[in-house]
């Protein structure tokens, strides 16, 4: 998903919500939308995208543990858990940080 599209998403669903509830749910603060949303943010908003696509987005990646394709939403859940309570959660605490769908470093 390009950057406009990622930027329309934001701004769809602060439209249906509030700016401070997707701030909240997708771990940046309202200050940060309210920026991205006005073309004021300081920095690369590459990354805060990142995290609109994964949590609002309706894309689909293929996911190793799973063995088929799961919503970046979920992969996002499951990558980011710190819960070992099973077998399948153990091996997404050992898969996920290798992963290539991981932006926070996954390798091939």
């Amino acid at each position: 998903m390009v950057s406009r599209d990622a930027t329309a998403l934001l701004r769809q669903k602060c439209a249906e919500m509030s700016q401070s509830r997707v701030a909240k749910e997708i771990g940046v603060s309202s200050t940060t939308v309210s920026q991205i949303l006005s073309g004021n943010y300081g920095a690369d908003p590459s990354q805060v995208l990142q995290l609109v696509v994964e949590t609002y987005g309706s894309l689909t990646v293929e996911c190793p543990v799973i063995g088929g394709a799961i919503p970046l939403a979920e992969c996002r859940v499951e990558r980011d858990s710190t819960d070992r309570a099973n077998h399948q959660r153990v091996l997404f605490f050992r898969t996920c940080p290798s992963c290539p769908q991981n932006p926070k470093g996954g390798k091939p």
